[in-house]
């Protein structure tokens, strides 16, 4: 069970459902029109809530092993859940970039740093 709500004029209690937030989901997807980022309905079930959750956590800065805990994770696979996500929202970046004119503002020096982890 993952709550309760009530319907009706005469208040009468009903169950939320894994498959009432699926569906709520997936109608979400199609109705934002989430397939020009390739986004199905058909990619999404309540599952995704929690592989969303360690991402927006991952981004968050969220060390690794807190998510493990906050999700009550048994094993590393939400990593794969990060990785998959990424891979995800940085397909076709690369092209994007490169298709997009770089300019440059004569006012300021152009530098070069290097980003270390």
């Amino acid at each position: 069970m993952l709550g309760t709500y009530f319907t009706g004029h005469k208040h009468v209690p009903k169950q939320v459902t894994v498959t009432d937030i699926t569906t709520a989901l997936k109608n979400t997807v199609q109705v934002l029109g989430l397939s020009r980022y390739n986004i199905t309905p058909a990619d999404i079930s309540s599952h995704s809530l929690r592989a969303g959750g360690a991402m927006a956590l991952h981004l968050g800065g969220v060390p690794a092993h807190t998510i493990k805990i906050l999700g009550r994770w048994s094993s590393d696979t939400f990593l794969l859940y990060i990785q998959e996500q990424i891979t995800g929202f940085s397909a076709g970046l690369s092209t994007q970039m490169s298709s997009t004119p770089l300019t440059l503002n004569a006012a300021i020096k152009p530098t070069l740093r290097l980003l270390t982890s």
